[in-house]
């Protein structure tokens, strides 16, 4: 029930091309948000952090480690008809960074490098290279596995949200990729991507989901 039917007919048919297929249900996905719902002060969390610095979207998730509640805590898009030089405001992630580190017990900060390495170094000197770590989405088995949990934790009702459009919507956006990692079954695995790469249709709070999940 869980192979990659795509993959399978492209193998054994000989299809010339794999069709996308979708990561996440987003109808399921929708319905396991509890809309406004909140994480306790002083909660045990991880925090996710996937980003760009001007085209695709920039988010900041907390996961409460007890009840698999996801929020997403900062998100930065860019805007429709933005000039040339539009950026993400770091301060504005930084500050989000610190609001989170007063408000929870900070178990980890996971945060994919690519474009914000001296921000993540600064991070770790501050609140401790124990606590934040450099996690490389483009890590393929460490990625896969991480798909696999989210999409389990989803079937499994094990995760929530709160409801937050822009969450549900990059996790619509979400197709899978098949990449060269098997897992115990010795079946190939999957990771999240864009519907191709040229597509607007962002997906980066997604994986700030995937991240904090696994």
């Amino acid at each position: 029930p869980e192979a990659d039917i795509h993959y399978l007919m492209r193998v054994w048919f000989n299809w010339a091309k794999q069709d996308a297929e979708k990561a996440i249900n987003a109808d399921v996905f929708a319905a396991l948000g509890k809309l406004g719902a909140t994480i306790p002060d002083g909660e045990d969390v991880a925090l996710s952090f996937d980003g760009s610095r001007r085209r695709d979207a920039t988010g900041l998730m907390a996961t409460s480690i007890p009840t698999g509640l996801q929020v997403l805590i900062g998100e930065w898009e860019r805007p429709e008809n933005a000039a040339d030089d539009w950026e993400v405001p770091v301060e504005e992630v930084n500050s989000a960074v610190a609001l989170a580190f007063e408000t929870w017990q900070v178990w980890r900060l996971y945060a994919d490098p690519p474009y914000w390495e001296d921000t993540v170094a600064k991070w770790a000197l501050k609140y401790g290279e124990n606590k934040v770590i450099k996690w490389y989405t483009n890590n393929w088995s460490k990625m896969a596995h991480a798909c696999r949990a989210f999409s389990n934790a989803i079937k499994n009702r094990q995760l929530s949200h709160d409801g937050n459009k822009a969450f549900i919507r990059h996790v619509g956006n979400a197709y899978k990729m098949p990449v060269s990692v098997l897992d115990d079954k010795k079946e190939r695995m999957w990771v999240i991507t864009k519907a191709d790469k040229n597509s607007t249709l962002k997906i980066d709070f997604a994986v700030c989901g995937v991240m904090g999940n696994h």
